[in-house]
């Protein structure tokens, strides 16, 4: 028996698809040992510095792009803290540890390990912990630790929202780090937004199915997928200040240790 193989994509952009990121300002973050972010910008190529363009996917010949965020540490994070310091024995445990705490007791990680991405473009950068003193213990280190790969996708987002003047109305979270739960309330949280969480964590091996679908089916509107939407759950946001002041002081960090020793 032949398979055709009639849906082929790259793994953000079937991610991409998948998450029905169909309108201008659809969001999505997919995480792994990296992440990768992608917001839809429309049917209008547009080149940015501050991020990458690329082609998101094809609706009845016309091009949809996709202003795109990629960064190496977001789970590797989480794994250095466990692989490297031996803070924790395990992945869930960097959740279990941060919700003992009420906050990172004035601890921040910068989690420049292979430089710091986008928005700050600074590849010479190197992690680094900030706020150490005699009271801090590993609960503190292990939140900074993953509450800086939530902080790392925020200040992006924050200053895509701005320069691009998007509106974020629709954010979906897709990947490993879903399992921690304090994690994504903590984006959820700072950017004030809904968060769409699909049941099914491999969202690009679907995407690809879709595309395959499309095509077999002889779709021509993303409209005619409707039915084949993954079920999400919803992390809801809450006013946060102590977040909210941990996230300013961990950019107040970056600008005065990083961004300024550029110039």
């Amino acid at each position: 028996m032949q398979i055709p193989i009639i849906g082929v994509a790259g793994d953000a952009q079937a991610s991409f698809f998948a998450n029905f990121c169909f309108n201008k300002g659809d969001t999505k973050i997919t995480t792994g040992t990296g992440f990768n972010i992608q917001t839809n910008i429309g049917n209008e190529m547009v080149i940015d510095e501050n991020s990458l363009t690329s082609l998101a996917f094809t609706n009845d010949k016309e091009n949809i792009y996709a202003l795109e965020c990629l960064n190496s540490f977001a789970g590797g994070t989480i794994s250095w803290l466990k692989n490297n310091l031996k803070l924790i024995s395990k992945a869930e445990d960097s959740e279990i540890l941060s919700k003992k705490e009420k906050d990172n007791n004035g601890v921040y990680l910068i989690p420049a390990f292979s430089g710091l991405g986008p928005p700050f473009w600074i590849t010479d950068a190197r992690a680094a912990f900030f706020g150490i003193s005699a009271s801090t213990n590993t609960n503190h280190l292990v939140r900074a630790g993953l509450e800086s790969v939530a902080y790392q996708m925020v200040v992006y987002l924050e200053f895509m929202k701005k320069s691009r003047n998007l509106n974020l109305k629709n954010l979906s979270v897709d990947g490993g780090m879903v399992k921690n739960k304090f994690f994504l309330q903590l984006i959820s949280n700072l950017l004030e937004i809904e968060l769409n969480i699909p049941k099914m964590e491999d969202m690009s091996s679907y995407g690809a199915l879709l595309f395959g679908m499309q095509y077999y089916h002889n779709l021509k509107n993303t409209s005619d997928l409707k039915d084949f939407k993954v079920k999400n759950s919803k992390i809801t946001p809450n006013k946060d200040d102590t977040i909210r002041n941990s996230f300013n002081s961990w950019k107040e960090i970056v600008d005065k240790h990083f961004v300024k020793n550029q110039d």
